[in-house]
């Protein structure tokens, strides 16, 4: 039931609310780690998964019995997996390169103007990609950085993974 998309999804999702820059010295800060707030994030995924399935077949009329419950599985080795990450967790061993995209043209950068060209972070991890790689790039390509209500992370609108190389494109909600 869970995907290594829905994890990346749900360590993101947490994450991203824990790095903040110094606006005097640029240098990123990464707060404590909680891994059961990743497990809650994950839980929120497949729920709204299993909530647009119903939306989906009771739309086209089919008839499904819906208990209410937003309880869901996790397998044991997942939840001793989700329990252990730390900011330098390494989740992909066999990837030595990332690179996170935001190609939203109507994304605002600085709060004045806006860019044609999409925001890239890149990153070598030869040791392999870590949790710290994936939050920093995905927090590094939002348009505009301390504003996580306008600008929120939405989830990962493609994965590709070519030659050990992975590439994330990031959607984000612009508000309203």
């Amino acid at each position: 039931m869970n995907t290594t998309d829905d994890l990346i999804h749900a360590i993101i999702k947490y994450g991203i609310f824990k790095v903040s820059m110094n606006p005097d010295t640029r240098v990123l800060k990464f707060e404590e780690f909680d891994a059961s707030e990743v497990s809650i994030q994950l839980g929120e995924i497949e729920s709204e998964k299993a909530y647009d399935r119903l939306m989906d077949a009771k739309s086209k009329g089919i008839t499904v019995e819906d208990d209410g419950s937003t309880e869901v599985e996790v397998d044991e080795e997942m939840k001793k997996f989700i329990a252990a990450l730390k900011w330098e967790t390494i989740l992909f061993s066999d990837i030595s390169k990332i690179t996170i995209r935001n190609e939203e043209p109507e994304a605002e950068r600085d709060s004045e103007r806006t860019y044609d060209e999409p925001l890239v972070f890149e990153r070598d991890a030869p040791a392999g990609v870590t949790v710290r790689d994936i939050v920093e790039g995905v927090w590094c390509v939002k348009a505009q950085k301390n504003n996580y209500w306008n600008e929120l992370y939405c989830g990962i609108d493609k994965k590709e993974i070519k030659d050990n190389n992975m590439t994330l494109t990031i959607g984000f909600d612009y508000g309203s």
